[in-house]
């Protein structure tokens, strides 16, 4: 996805460090808490490098996640006014934002049946969202639709078997390449509207092209 976002003229900062994963424990049970104070050192590196060549325009930062990576985006949108926008990919949220909500725009994107009905964090968050706000959800998938998992089992030669149990439990089953294409879509269409004010038909009601969307709210 990240790649396709790159392609649409975005310069992408992709986190990937071992204090990104749900759940960090040392041998000597020590834990990582620290996810978001990293998130708000990777902006300031991403600043440094920029240095006076003005090579990134940093006037214009969105930040998104999935899962906890999303509770993450909102949160460090709290504390740090450098992003204009953010996108939850299916995360439960945590943490001061949920009662303080945003001011900037943001988007929640979950799974099939995950909505404010039947996520308390997302209502009381989006009660507190004070800017542009839009809740999605996504037929036939589950948590990790959101993620590469759906595509490398596609590509993987598994059983029905194997393929039904996962599918069940983990990735839905719209299939990998369509849950790229919609998630990827919508994605890029909400990112051109927080950065360059572009409005889309994919953000202001059902799509023909993409009727495993749902606008929730």
């Amino acid at each position: 996805m990240l790649q396709e976002i790159a392609s649409n003229g975005f310069a992408v900062v992709s986190v990937d460090h071992p204090y990104d994963a749900d759940i960090v424990e040392y041998p000597n049970g020590r834990t990582v808490l620290g996810v978001l104070a990293n998130i708000t050192t990777e902006t300031e590196f991403v600043s440094a490098l920029n240095g006076s060549s003005h090579l990134l325009s940093l006037d214009q930062v969105t930040i998104l996640g999935h899962s906890l990576g999303g509770a993450t985006a909102a949160q460090t949108m709290l504390v740090d006014n450098r992003f204009v926008g953010g996108i939850n990919l299916d995360g439960r949220l945590w943490g001061p934002v949920v009662e303080k909500g945003l001011s900037c725009p943001f988007l929640l994107f979950g799974h099939t049946n995950h909505t404010q009905a039947s996520e308390s964090s997302w209502a009381i968050f989006w009660s507190h969202l004070r800017g542009w706000k839009l809740e999605l959800e996504l037929a036939q998938s589950e948590h990790y639709t959101f993620s590469d998992f759906p595509v490398l089992v596609d590509a993987l030669s598994v059983s029905d078997e194997v393929r039904q149990f996962i599918q069940a439990a983990r990735i839905g089953t719209i299939g990998g390449l369509r849950a790229k294409d919609v998630i990827t879509s919508y994605t890029i269409a909400t990112l051109q509207y927080f950065v360059y004010g572009h409005t889309s038909e994919l953000l202001s009601g059902p799509s023909i092209a993409y009727p495993d969307v749902k606008i929730v709210n």
